[in-house]
């Protein structure tokens, strides 16, 4: 995750430019994505100026705003699924097309009832170190990250449904395999090594390989035909 204000503004620029960029050019998919996973860093660019000012409330703005966006990944890939169907292939939408964004959306009400409403957590995000001294700049170091107050261990089904979605809707295969690859690679590099921040220093190095990932699959894609992707 970001370690700074600084950071969290200069990843979440590559992470929305990125989308736009994967939108423009009918990697819908992707597109929608990324803009999902990328607001991550805007809630962590909040909650670090909180921190800066010493203003409580933008705080707990960024804590709200990321402790729900969190949980809306697998609702962005099955709207983009939808929205590249109806929109780029121009084909009429059939009810297996619905599993992902339906998928999403059961997965979404599983967290809020089962995490967000049964438990009381604390609406204030710190770094890991809460004793250092931002006056001084100590806090932002990359050892020094933000650890989210809300818990966020259920993430890995959310990847796992994900993952699930990716392997039977994503064309071309060589599409699907990059995605995987990237994807699947970041995360079990996180979950090893960061278990403390993995779920928020996933979503950081993913919007800043954002540029890498899309423009990779511009050029997979390109020379198919409409009807044989679907990314």
């Amino acid at each position: 995750m970001c370690y700074s204000f600084r950071t969290s503004i200069i990843s979440y620029i590559l992470g929305i430019s990125s989308a736009i960029f994967a939108i423009l050019t009918k990697q819908i998919v992707l597109g929608v994505l990324i803009l999902a996973y990328s607001q991550m860093q805007l809630t962590e660019m909040l909650i670090w100026y909180g921190i800066d000012t010493e203003n409580e409330n933008i705080n707990r703005i960024g804590t709200s705003y990321g402790k729900y966006l969190l949980a809306t990944h697998n609702f962005a890939i099955g709207l983009g699924i939808l929205l590249y169907i109806s929109c780029v292939k121009k084909d009429k939408l059939k009810y297996t097309d619905f599993i992902p964004i339906v998928a999403g959306i059961l997965f979404f009400i599983f967290v809020v009832c089962v995490y967000y409403i049964r438990n009381d957590y604390e609406d204030l995000t710190y770094p890991l170190d809460r004793n250092c001294s931002d006056t001084t700049n100590k806090c932002q170091n990359p050892n020094n990250r933000l650890k989210w107050s809300w818990p966020h261990h259920w993430y890995i089904f959310s990847f796992i449904i994900s993952i699930i979605i990716l392997v039977f809707y994503i064309e071309p295969f060589e599409s699907k395999c990059w995605m995987l690859s990237i994807f699947g690679i970041t995360f079990l590099y996180m979950l090893i090594f960061n278990t403390n921040v993995m779920g928020s220093l996933w979503c950081f190095s993913t919007a800043i390989l954002a540029p890498l990932i899309v423009i990779v699959n511009y050029f997979l894609i390109k020379g198919y035909d409409t009807k044989d992707i679907l990314t």
